[in-house]
Order: C-alpha cells, then sequence, then structure tokens
C-alpha cells in the first residue's frame, strides 16, 4: 500500500512539472500570434501593457516580434525597439512564470554586437562606448571587444580635433596588379602573435582589416582600412576554389545587406578544407575548419571570399 502511495505522489509530482514548464494560456496565444504576424503580436502586447496585465509576457513578446521584422526587414528602428522592449522585460520579470527561448536573446545579443561594430567602423566612439555600456547592463556581459571600445573613446576624448586628410588623395588598388602569394604568406607570418589594437596597421598593433591592409600593402598594394570597404574589391570565389591571398569575410546577413564583423585572409586550402591567418582579439593566429575555436565561432559567422589579386580589383562590388 505504501508502494502505491509513492507512486500516485511521484505522478502527481511529475504533472505538476511538466505543466508548469509549459506555456500559460496568455503566452500560449501570443506564440501563435507571433507565428502568424508579428506585426499583430506588437499590437496585441502593446494593447495588454496599456491595460497592465502581465508585464513582463508583452514586454517579452515585443522583443521577439520587433527582433524578428529586424530580421526580415533589417531596419535598425526594429532592433533598437528590441533592445528597448527586452530591457523592460527584465525589469518586470520578477515573479512571472513567462518561458523564454534562450536562443532568441543569444541572437540578439549577438545582433547588438553586430551594430555596435558597425557604429565604431563609421569612428562614433562616444556613441559606440555607450551602445556598448548598455549590452553589459542588458546582457550581464561585456561586448567582445568591450576593452578596445573604451581605450578608443579615452583616445578620442584626448583628441578633439581630427587629422587632416592629405590635399593629394592615395592611390587605391591598380587594376593591372600582381601579387605573389608566396611574399602574402610570408609578410602575414612576420607579424604572427602580434596584439590587437583597434584601428592598428602596423607591426606594433593590429586589428582585423589593418591586418589585410598591412599585408597588401608589403606587396604594394593599397586597400582601405575596413571590412565593409574591402568586401566591395575584388571578385567572388567559392571555398572550393579560393586560394592563399584571398579576404574571407564574417558578420551576418539579412534582408538589408551584410553586416561584416570580420576579415581574414585564406592560409591554405587542403580540397575545400580551409586555413585562414587572421587577426582577432587573441592576435594575429591561424585557424582552420576542423578546430573548436574555428568551428564553434568563425564557421557560423562565414559570408563570402574575395580574390584581390588579379584586374579587376575595383570592378565587382558586393551586393
Amino acid at each position: 500500500m505504501k508502494g502505491l502511495v509513492y507512486i500516485l505522489f511521484f505522478l502527481v509530482l511529475s504533472s505538476f512539472t511538466a505543466v508548469s514548464q509549459t506555456f500559460s494560456k496568455e503566452q500560449a496565444k501570443l506564440e501563435k500570434l507571433l507565428v502568424k504576424s508579428p506585426d499583430r503580436c506588437i499590437r496585441k502586447s502593446n494593447r495588454l501593457i496599456e491595460k497592465g496585465k502581465g508585464m513582463a509576457l508583452p514586454y517579452y513578446y515585443l522583443t521577439r516580434a520587433n527582433y524578428q521584422k529586424y530580421t526580415e526587414l533589417g531596419k535598425t528602428s526594429y532592433l533598437t525597439n528590441s533592445l528597448r522592449s527586452y530591457g523592460r522585460y527584465q525589469k518586470y520579470n520578477k515573479n512571472s512564470n513567462v518561458v523564454v527561448d534562450q536562443k532568441i536573446i543569444n541572437d540578439l545579443s549577438t545582433a547588438y554586437e553586430v551594430r555596435i561594430t558597425e557604429i565604431l567602423e563609421k569612428k562614433k566612439y562616444s556613441k559606440a562606448r555607450k551602445e556598448a555600456d548598455k549590452f553589459s547592463k542588458l546582457f550581464g556581459s561585456d561586448v567582445n571587444n568591450y576593452d578596445q571600445i573604451v581605450a578608443t573613446y579615452n583616445a578620442s576624448k584626448q583628441k578633439p580635433t581630427p587629422k587632416k586628410s592629405s590635399s593629394t588623395p592615395k592611390k587605391n588598388v591598380s587594376n593591372t596588379i600582381s601579387v605573389s602569394e608566396s611574399k602574402l604568406i610570408t609578410d602575414a607570418q612576420s607579424v604572427l602573435g602580434t596584439r590587437y589594437k583597434y584601428g592598428g596597421e602596423t607591426s606594433s598593433g593590429l586589428d582585423c582589416s589593418g591586418f589585410t591592409k598591412y599585408v597588401y600593402k608589403k606587396s604594394g598594394v593599397n586597400i582601405p582600412h575596413s571590412a565593409k570597404s574591402q568586401s566591395k574589391l575584388g571578385t567572388l570565389v567559392s571555398k572550393e576554389d579560393c586560394k592563399t591571398g584571398d579576404l574571407i569575410f564574417f558578420g551576418s546577413k539579412s534582408n538589408n545587406g551584410y553586416h561584416f564583423q570580420h576579415v581574414g585572409m585564406i592560409y591554405a586550402n587542403d580540397n575545400g578544407k580551409i586555413k585562414i591567418i587572421h587577426c582577432p582579439n587573441s592576435g594575429v593566429c591561424i585557424e582552420g575548419e576542423g578546430e573548436p575555436s574555428y568551428d564553434m565561432y568563425w564557421n557560423k559567422r562565414f559570408l563570402f571570399i574575395k580574390r584581390l589579386n588579379n584586374n579587376n580589383l575595383l570592378t565587382t562590388k558586393t551586393k
């Protein structure tokens, strides 16, 4: 008899646990509405907020619906609304029973990091610093290159007046250039271990696009110091056909186009299995497919590969 009582108690407890992990009635409605129409989900969530009903739940769905609109349309206003809603969700999420999709939150934080990187590339250092601080408060951790953002911001405060550009514009890449692959690799290997320095393009400190610029400059080729700008040069090649010296780009893609996070250089290609040499936050290093550090991060963010050492360096634009 005791055994039967224990079994019944266990079944009741299991049933209670299962129910506690499912959506509430109101969340199930919003989840269904989100799948049908993010716009309707936004309107419904706003109505719930106006009525003061279960504030954490509607703010959570405003977060998700706005992020979904951002991935579809690429408009930063939707990303801003999603982040603002997530902050308010956290404020009200004290004793709520909202079931959260952590993958969506991780994707949102990645999109925010990409946005901060774009702000940095535009040299809006004060705004980048503010956004990096907001990121830390929202997600409980620092953005990947937080130290560089702070250092660059502090340096910009010490130099309020920008350097005057030369009256004679620099010549860009020649359309008839020919580059030695072996020289590119030799010059790239010469700075292995060089520390990461945001904006750096010398052997004393490099960032990702500063590294590729440095290597090509050693061969007499002047390319711009920006992953986005470098992506507009040359012609697209496949992973199978890429070779030493080709530039490889990483980031994310939306309906609004590419969002560039990083650029490196092809080090070797073994029947489609590539190795790259690049300058991430840890400094100049060699990584490749099949290695955990590459497969778990860079492979997921791969965009495309461009070849610069041909006769049409400036003719092909990335769409």
